[in-house]
Formats: structure tokens, sequence, C-alpha cells
């Protein structure tokens, strides 16, 4: 006898399916995922106004016909995980795509969405991401209970941090407390993130997310990054123990990872020199560049990115005399500025060498990159930063970090668009109401081509 089902009701019994190579059904295809989330386009001579959810890689008007009950769709959370699927980070970890007994994705929008969006950009740069469409492996539970009590159960737990995760993966050994393993954990993602940005050619102003998945495949080619954290920590702890010898003048993290970035460019040894000199102060003569930085780190707070530009540049320029045994001031390892607008900006990006290498590398575009191409594609004229921003779901900061901060600030981002002439930028007077001019971005010749 078969199973009566309730009005509106396509599942009247929970179940999961299995979705990967080794099933019989498959992964999900971009297809699926499109059936799954209601992925419905704009007819062509239909105009949905503002009544839709984003536009797609192309520029196209989406609805999500079967995610009405999900909680709000966040474009940059869905333009993170299009970037872990593009490059094949995602693994079958049983995180559940969640549908309801009335077929809509209660779990999962984000994910099935992400999916759709990598493939597009995978279809624009079939050279660099191949030309075989992509998949996602996951479990899917069908016949979830539609009612907002159950829907409000979803996404409660804090999310896992690099920390969290790092803390899970490492061995330290037996004698190391709980809460000493969680304090090296945290230490350790941070200097992970300053080397990776550092190696990519990147200053903590133009940090881009740093997905958990590459920061492992990361970490795994620089395990000696974890010695340099102890060896922070120990020299932070002083010989009576938590005495703060570094920490009360710079984060834990930025002293490990620099002090990795000194034993590539010269040795172990004296890098390690370098940072006892710097948690004791003891023996330090006037003119010592090392006595002089701690002298201006005082004076300096972390309180934002560009300021902590500032820290980390002065930390290297001490070091850079240091190393060839000269003696410095404040005013030799302080980071020169420019005006630039009503603030004064960094105008000189000292590198030490070794991983830290001021050499431009080679990198392809980034998917933040990819998706303001494919606007300005799109467009086909000057398009304004309100343009791109509903176009692309990327907040003003994301664009301006892709697009044109070399613009403003000089070379400090030879990767942007506009640094590789893809995109050209030019800025009209304030109208009247506006306290800033608006600048204006059109596609290049050049920027057509990729």
């Amino acid at each position: 006898m078969p199973v009566r089902k309730s009005r509106g009701r396509k599942y009247p019994k929970p179940f999961a399916v299995l979705r990967t190579k080794q099933e019989k059904g498959g992964p999900l295809t971009v297809q699926n995922c499109k059936d799954l989330i209601g992925w419905t386009e704009e007819p062509p001579d239909t105009d949905w106004g503002k009544e839709f959810v984003l536009k797609d890689v192309f520029g196209k008007k989406i609805r999500l016909a079967k995610n009405p009950s999900n909680r709000p769709f966040k474009r940059p959370l869905a333009n993170r995980y299009a970037n872990e699927h593009i490059r094949d980070k995602w693994s079958v970890n049983l995180e559940t795509v969640v549908v309801s007994d009335t077929d809509h994705v209660l779990q999962g929008q984000h994910r099935l969405v992400g999916l759709i969006l990598a493939d597009q950009l995978r279809q624009i740069d079939s050279k660099q991401w191949g030309k075989t469409p992509l998949v996602y492996e996951t479990l899917i539970g069908y016949g979830a209970s539609s009612t907002p009590k159950n829907a409000d159960t979803y996404d409660l737990g804090a999310k896992r941090t690099l920390s969290d995760v790092l803390y899970r993966r490492q061995k330290f050994g037996k004698g190391v407390s709980d809460k000493k393993q969680r304090g090296v954990s945290k230490i350790l993602s941070g200097a992970v993130r300053l080397v990776w940005l550092r190696v990519g050619g990147k200053l903590v102003s133009f940090a881009p997310h740093f997905p958990h998945s590459e920061a492992l495949e990361f970490y795994g080619q620089h395990p000696e990054i974890l010695t340099a954290v102890t060896t922070i920590v120990q020299l932070d702890d002083g010989e009576e123990g938590n005495e703060k010898c570094i920490s009360s003048l710079i984060s834990l993290s930025y002293a490990a990872g620099l002090m990795y970035l000194m034993e590539s460019a010269v040795d172990s040894k004296t890098a390690v020199a370098f940072w006892e000199a710097f948690a004791s102060g003891e023996g330090l003569k006037k003119g010592s560049p090392i006595l002089s930085l701690r002298q201006l780190l005082v004076r300096m707070d972390a309180s934002s990115s560009s300021k902590r530009d500032q820290i980390i540049g002065a930390v290297i320029k001490a070091w850079l005399l240091f190393v060839k045994n000269k003696s410095g001031v404040t005013k030799d390892i302080r980071v020169a500025r420019k005006k630039d607008g009503d603030k004064f900006v960094s105008s000189e990006f000292p590198r030490i060498g070794g991983l830290d290498s001021p050499v431009e590398l080679e990198v392809g575009l980034t998917q933040h990159q990819l998706l303001v191409l494919s606007a300005l594609r799109s467009s086909g004229k000057e398009s304004t930063y309100k343009y791109l921003t509903e176009n692309t779901g990327l907040q003003i900061g994301t664009l301006a970090n892709a697009i044109m901060e070399e613009t403003k600030r000089g070379k400090q981002n030879p990767h942007s668009l506009v640094s590789r002439k893809l995109v050209a930028v030019s800025q009209y007077e304030p109208q009247e109401g506006e306290t800033t001019a608006p600048y204006n971005f059109q596609i290049t010749v050049k920027g057509k081509s990729i």
C-alpha cells in the first residue's frame, strides 16, 4: 500500500542520500544544484527590477525558487564557497545539504550556489581552471520538517576558526596544558596568515580571505613556522614566566611570522639573536636599531590594518640594520608615509628577503577579480562602485583591493586589475552632497581578451 502524502509534502518521511563519485547516482552536477535550489534566470524581454536574489557571473538576474525558508542569501559567502569549489578543496565531510518535506532547501544554499558560480568562472577562464564541469560531493538529507521551529535550529554553532583547525592538527606532546595548546594554536594561525601574505606579495592592508583549506596546504609547505612560534612564546614568557617580554610591544603572531621569514632570508641563529635582544632589552646601547624599535613600538598602536603594516615595516627596517651591524635611531626605522587625501598612507614597503621577496610573483586572477571583469564585460561601458557591488555581491573594500588600490597608494598591489592594465579607472569631481569624488571603471582591450 503506497504511503499517503500529507498535503503539500513531497517527502513525508526523512531519508538521506550520499552523492559521491563512488555512489551510483554520482556527485551533484551544476544542473542538480540548480534543480535543488530552484535556480531561475530572468527571461528575455522581462524586467524583474529589484525582485531577485543575486546576479550570476554573467550578469543575469537569478531567483532561488526553492529557498523561501532559509536565512538571507549572502553573496560574499557564496563567493567564498565558489573559491573552494573551483580549487577542488571540498571533501566529503558529511556536512549535510538539508531539503525540507516540502522540497525547499533549509541548509546548503550558499554551497549549492557557490558551485554554480564556480563553474561559470571556470567557463570564463578554462585555461586556468580546466574544461571539465565542476561537481559537488555531499550528503543530502530529505524530508526535514519545514516548520519555522525546526528551521530556526540551524547555524547556531560557533564558527570554526583557523586556530580551531590547527589546534586539532597539532601534536604538542605531553606536559602541555590545554590552555597553552589553545594559545599556541591561535598564535600559529596568525603567523601562518602573515607568512602567506608576505610570500604572496601582499600587505595586511590588502589581506584577502584565507580559506582553511588553503591555510592548511600552505602550512604543510612551511611546518617550521611552528618552531618559530614556540621560540617566540618562550621568549615572551621570560625567565619568570608569563612576563610579556614581546607581546607588550607586538603581536606574538607577527613576531613569529617575521622570525620565520628572517630565518629564510639569513639563518635561524641570527633571527633568534634578534628576538632574544628584543625580548630582554638588556645591554642595548644608544643607536641600537633594536632599542630604537622598542622605543618606537611603545608609541604605536595596531588598531587598523594600515597601522599594523607600519609596525611590521618598522620591525623589518630594524632587522635589516641589525644584520648589517648598523646603528639606527627611531627615524631610521619608522616607515615613511605620504598624504593621500585626508589621511596618511605608507610610501615605502620594506622586505626581509628570502621568502619575503620584493620580486613580483606571476599569479593568476583571483575569483574576485574574475567577478569584476565579468561584470564590466556585461556592462559594456563605464561603471561605478555601486554597479559593481550590485552585480558581483562584493563589498567596496574587496572591490578596491581587486581593482585599483595601486592607483591610490602607489605600487602596493602589483596584482590589481589596474596594475595589470586589465581595467582603466577615472575619477570625476564630487557633486553636491557627495563627500568624495567617485571612481568610474572600464574594461580595457587587454581585459576583454583574458
